[in-house]
């Protein structure tokens, strides 16, 4: 039976001492841990945009399911150290999630605003008032990079983690089974 301290980290504490803390309760308050520090921007930083509400949505929907995907990937292989795997191999990851984010954010920047100067949208814009030509562009080239860009972010980085936790767990796939 699992046993969840919620708040008395000193019980947790000996316990953890004593080797009494199963690989599942630990994997409990890591997906705890991962939806609170996920869920504070909600609570804390309320967002500016839309774009920014659903860069959230969809970054915290990652981090839960692909936690818990994550798990069950360890879990193929030797079903050791999750916890411990996750938080070392998601430095090198974070860094090269990062990367290629920035390289994201160039690329589609540019070819966004390379749009701008295209005849057939210049016009579509002067033949709408200034404000919905103004609410237009903004959608376009504020609210469509960020949830780009923190797709191509998510997308990176569970699949690298994926990758990563499967050697470290060493989880056989395909014929070689």
């Amino acid at each position: 039976m699992v046993k969840i301290n919620f708040i008395n980290d000193r019980e947790l504490a000996r316990r953890f001492k004593a080797g009494k803390v199963p690989s599942l309760e630990r994997f409990i308050y890591f997906m705890f841990s991962v939806i609170l520090v996920a869920a504070m921007p909600f609570y804390f930083l309320p967002a500016i945009t839309n774009a920014e509400l659903a860069g959230d949505v969809i970054t915290t929907l990652f981090m839960i399911f692909g936690s818990v995907y994550l798990y069950t990937r360890n879990k193929k292989g030797d079903n050791k150290e999750f916890i411990e795997r996750y938080v070392s191999l998601a430095f090198p990851v974070l860094i090269q999630s990062i990367l290629v984010a920035l390289v994201s954010t160039i690329i589609i920047i540019s070819a966004l605003y390379g749009v701008s100067y295209i005849p057939a949208f210049q016009k579509s814009l002067e033949s709408m008032n200034e404000t919905d030509a103004r609410e237009y562009a903004s959608r376009i080239f504020e609210d469509a990079p960020i949830i780009l860009i923190t797709l191509i972010f998510n997308v990176y980085f569970l699949l690298r983690m994926s990758a990563s936790i499967k050697i470290a767990a060493g989880v056989i796939t395909g014929a070689k089974k």
